[in-house]
Formats: C-alpha cells, sequence, structure tokens
C-alpha cells in the first residue's frame, strides 16, 4: 500500500517590535524566505493556502499585524490618542488631502496617519530581519505598507539602514497621487470614511463596516445601508455557527490568553482595525515622482481580471512611475484572490506567476 504524505504544518512563531510589542507569524516550507503582508479584513491565517501552495519552493512567513490574530495592540500613543480623527477643531491645512488636484476631506488627521504607517513599516523591518528574508508578497493596504518600506529603505531620499529587500510583488494597492488626473474612480465615495469612523467611534461595528464596504467598492454604493447591515448580520451568525463547527471537532486551536487563532473569524473582530488601514491610505496620499526613486529591489504589479477598477487604475499609475517594475493580471480572482478559499480567493491561480518571478 502506498503511504500516505502528510500535509505539511505551519510553525507558530513571535518577533519582537522595535516598542516590545510581539508580532505573530506563522512559518512553512523551506528555500529563500518570504513574508506575505496581508491587507484589510485579515491576519496571517487568511494566507494559509497560499502558504501552503508555496510551500515547497519558499519558506513562506504569513503575519499579522497589530490587533489581527495573536499581534500586540499599536502603541498608547496612537490607540489612546483623543485627536485621532478630523473634527471642526482641526486646523484648515490639516483637514483636507490632495488628491488628482481636489482637495478631500481627510477622516484622520495626519500626524495620526503618519504614526500608524510609520509602526508598520518599523514591524515589516523587524519580520523581515527576524525571518531573513528578502522577497515580499503584499495585498492591499499591506503593499501600501510595503511601498512605504520602499521609500523608507530603498530610494535616495532614504536615511535608514539599507533596505532588506531584493524582490516585491504588490497586489493591488490603492495607492491615491495628489498630482495624477487617475486614479478617481474612488474620490466619490471618500465621504463614506467619515461614516465609518463615527459608527465605530458609537461602537456601531456593523454600520461601520458597510460604510468601509460602499467606500471599497466591495459592496455596490447603491445598496441602502439597511439591507448591508442585514447581509452582514446573517454572515456573522454564519461565520460563528462554523466556528462553533471547528470548536466541537476539536480543530481550533487557541493560543495565548485563550484568543482564537484557527477556523473562521468574526468579520465584526476584524472591522474595528479598518481604521488602522484607512490610516495607512491617507499617510500614503502624495506625489508621484516619489515612487520614481526606488531602487534596489525588483517590483512586480499584480492584479486581477475581476477587482475594481480603482485597483486596475492605481497599478496603471505605478506601472508608470516605478522604474523597470513588472506587471501581470490574474485571470479568474478578484481583491481577495491570494486569500483563503472559503473567503473567495484562488490563490493556486497566481501561484506559477510568482514562483517565476522569485525565481528568476
Amino acid at each position: 500500500m502506498a503511504s500516505i504524505t502528510p500535509t505539511p504544518s505551519l510553525t507558530h512563531n513571535f518577533a519582537t517590535a522595535a516598542d516590545g510589542t510581539k508580532l505573530s507569524y506563522y512559518s512553512i516550507g523551506s528555500g529563500p524566505g518570504i513574508v506575505v503582508v496581508h491587507g484589510a479584513m485579515c491576519y496571517a491565517l487568511s494566507h494559509k493556502d497560499l502558504a501552503l501552495a508555496l510551500s515547497p519552493y519558499f519558506t513562506v512567513h504569513i503575519i499579522s499585524r497589530r490587533t489581527r490574530g495573536l499581534s500586540g495592540p499599536y502603541p498608547d500613543p496612537i490607540t489612546n490618542c483623543p485627536n485621532r480623527a478630523c473634527s471642526k477643531s482641526t486646523p484648515a491645512d490639516q483637514s483636507t488631502m490632495r488628491i488628482a488636484h481636489r482637495d478631500i476631506p481627510r477622516t484622520y488627521t495626519p500626524s495620526h496617519s503618519s504614526a500608524v504607517l510609520e509602526t508598520e513599516v518599523s514591524d515589516l523591518h523587524t519580520l523581515l530581519t527576524a525571518t531573513g528574508s528578502h522577497f515580499i508578497i503584499s495585498v492591499s493596504s499591506g503593499a501600501l505598507i510595503t511601498l512605504s518600506y520602499h521609500l523608507t529603505y530603498h530610494s535616495p531620499a532614504s536615511t535608514a539602514e539599507p533596505g532588506l529587500l531584493t524582490k516585491t510583488i504588490l497586489f493591488e494597492p490603492a495607492a491615491q497621487f495628489s498630482d495624477l488626473d487617475k486614479p478617481v474612480s474612488q474620490l466619490k465615495y471618500a465621504h463614506g470614511l467619515a461614516r465609518y469612523e463615527e459608527a465605530r467611534a458609537a461602537g456601531d461595528i456593523i454600520s461601520a463596516l458597510v460604510s468601509a464596504l460602499k467606500v471599497t467598492q466591495m459592496i455596490p454604493p447603491w445598496i441602502p445601508d439597511f439591507v448591508g447591515k442585514w447581509m452582514l448580520k446573517r454572515k456573522v451568525v454564519t461565520e460563528k455557527a462554523k466556528a462553533g463547527k471547528i470548536k466541537g471537532e476539536g480543530q481550533a486551536g487557541k493560543e495565548e490568553g485563550g484568543k482564537e487563532d484557527e477556523g473562521v473569524t468574526n468579520p465584526l473582530e476584524l472591522a474595528d482595525c479598518l481604521q488602522y488601514d484607512f490610516c495607512v491610505g491617507e499617510a500614503m496620499v502624495g506625489d508621484s515622482e516619489r515612487f520614481k526613486g526606488i531602487q534596489g529591489v525588483e517590483v512586480l504589479l499584480m492584479g486581477g481580471t475581476e477587482s475594481q477598477g480603482f485597483l486596475e487604475e492605481s497599478l496603471n499609475a505605478l506601472e508608470m512611475l516605478i522604474e523597470g517594475s513588472k506587471r501581470v493580471v490574474i485571470k479568474g480572482i478578484g481583491h481577495d484572490g491570494l486569500c483563503q478559499r472559503e473567503r473567495g480567493g484562488k490563490p493556486e491561480f497566481a501561484v506559477d506567476e510568482i514562483r517565476g518571478f522569485f525565481g528568476e
């Protein structure tokens, strides 16, 4: 009788951030190291299938950014910032940002957004150092963080130590530029960010998530809020039922403090973290010229045929700006394409392109 090859398992690890916070990640495989940086509404195990598919060829490290999975919180000045959101008392020169030659209202104060982004970039450097990795696959807001890492460590204007990256995949970063006419297709939904923050601050996470999904065009903006809330409530009930079934079968693991890190995650547990993804987005708005200086790292811009139009606009702009960058479009996947299959992901569609890029 032929022997059955066991499925390889993930190894759980922690790295220590510059401020002493524990950053959780899982590792699997052998060969050159790849760090996978998730986007909004995700955490490390959102990319478990991708890690398994790449593990025969690479050592893959799937990370949880702060407050997700088992990673610790953002620094206290960020978590307990009394002036995080723009208000009537915010100085006029800090209450707007320039996108596509237009003044757009900010949701978060510039100092708060910048502090979030700087923490994310520092954490990424910590994880690259801890894992000894020189490759990254970064998704959505995670790709914006990686772009900022490039500007911090891989550009002539950098004052930091040399960067650790040699090759990077940026999957659909929603970059916005002050001085380019595009991308602009998301601007008419920008007011929804303020609605998200107001609902989140009031503790109405369902309404906050509806606003966030409309801003990102993950659900059609024309759907009434009460319908969106009904849809999300049904999804939450379904996810809780799945999680209970998994725990009943003894398949769900619990880590430090009893915090669940396996199985199905209630989307409302991640919705509150969206504030930090939106901060990253606002902090990354700026002139396009800075991306022309990225050097010492090969960049592959990746997108899916089923994704929203503003994401394609962003990739088009970055392809024009980042000298020597390559571009690939994966047929049949959308913005969740690199995530788990139960989230609509199809990471196996992208494996050959990823292997080809990192294996060159």
